[in-house]
């Protein structure tokens, strides 16, 4: 019976972990479906224009906060509260920098405060997400999310003819709902007395630089689309690649339960459960790609033609193939290596989106995106295999 109940646990952690990772994006989701159908398209391409800056804000006011607190928190689990503590202080005075920068670049606008509140909003619930994944406590970080969206959503379909300043105030609502919840379940770990040690912003910065790096190659594409295109194509892109990174986020949800089980694997091993994955992801691929139209074609009124799907497919697949392997180089101690891949990625995403997206709109973006992650996909696997030759 005992076997049974560890599995359990075991299974409850994995879908937790999954859910409360997938989750922000469903919202986002819903969010882009409500305000798409109920109000003109390019005030969701407005929003998708703010959330470029504030997911590259919130990753780098983060630096790296989560993999290193998972780290230190494995190795020393008596000083939980004191190691939290002592990081979340620190970094709330280093957010003030990209607010005061966003004060000045936004000149005081009504969507440039709203901008700099989810940032900071942000910022505090993520700061929280190292202890829950730490101790499994899943719920309350699911709870917040749901209370959000059920505000929102409930907002902009009861309230009718709402300006579009008034969205923005309410999804800051939401956004402050979502804190709060956080702050008030987890509030028992903070403690203004921790000591701040300098020393935690130079231990993290590989961390930041691998998820930094990471998020800014899936965002160049679109950054670039918003300054070539309208705010109307912008909505609908921002829309499509909700569904790619949803989709390219599951290998995230399925590797990191299993990361231990990855770090014990010889190369050889490493090189079989990659293409097993491959085939999976395959699979897995393609029914995201049918949920994609299906809602693109029947929800949001997208009329796509079939490239664009295949090349969503093409955008998704190979992080199936390399996820992996990235988690093999982590355990050979070369992150560096990994966050050259991202940065050449992001290199090579703003040169093919130059080239392809004036001509060729939402569907030269994509054809960058997919560019990109072919290119990172043989540098990865050139990584590997080098260290197969050394190995022999």
């Amino acid at each position: 019976m005992s076997n049974y109940i560890k599995i359990f646990d075991r299974i409850k952690s994995v879908f937790g972990n999954s859910f409360a990772l997938a989750i922000p994006s469903v919202s986002n989701l819903l969010l882009s479906l409500l305000i798409i159908r109920l109000y003109p398209a390019e005030w969701w391409g407005k929003i998708v224009e703010m959330q470029i800056i504030y997911y590259l804000a919130i990753n780098f006011t983060a630096w790296g906060n989560k993999e290193y607190l998972l780290r230190e928190f494995s190795n020393n689990s008596a000083k939980i509260k004191s190691i939290w503590s002592g990081s979340f202080n620190l970094r709330f005075v280093y957010v003030l920098f990209p607010v005061c920068i966003g004060l000045i670049i936004y000149d005081h606008s009504v969507s440039g405060i709203y901008l700099l509140a989810w940032i900071v909003l942000r910022h505090i619930q993520q700061s929280f997400e190292a202890i829950a994944t730490f101790e499994k406590k899943f719920n309350p970080i699911v709870f917040s999310e749901i209370a959000s969206l059920v505000f929102i959503v409930a907002t902009l379909i009861f309230f009718k003819e709402l300006s579009f300043e008034t969205i923005l105030l309410f999804i800051t609502i939401s956004y402050l709902i979502r804190t709060l919840i956080v702050m008030i379940i987890f509030g028992k770990y903070f403690s203004f007395s921790s000591e701040i040690k300098f020393a935690t912003l130079a231990a993290s910065f590989t961390f930041m630089l691998l998820v930094f790096t990471n998020i800014a190659q899936s965002k160049t594409d679109m950054m670039v689309l918003n300054m070539l295109m309208d705010k109307t194509d912008l909505a609908k892109y921002g829309v499509i690649t909700i569904f790619i990174l949803l989709s390219r986020n599951i290998t995230s949800f399925i590797v990191y339960p299993f990361v231990k089980n990855i770090y014990r694997l010889n190369k050889a091993s490493m090189k079989l459960l990659s293409i097993e994955f491959l085939k999976y992801g395959f699979l897995i691929t393609l029914a995201g790609v049918l949920f994609q139209f299906i809602m693109l074609h029947y929800f949001y009124h997208f009329q796509f033609p079939l490239t664009l799907y295949i090349l969503s497919f093409i955008c998704v697949l190979p992080s199936f193939w390399y996820t992996p392997i990235v988690f093999f180089l982590f355990k050979e101690n070369k992150q560096s290596k990994v966050i050259f891949v991202n940065i050449f990625g992001i290199l090579i995403n703003v040169l093919a989106s130059f080239i392809f997206i004036k001509p060729y709109g939402i569907t030269g973006g994509l054809i960058a995106m997919a560019i990109s992650q072919l290119f990172m996909l043989a540098m990865v696997y050139r990584y590997f295999f080098k260290t197969l030759e050394h190995e022999h």
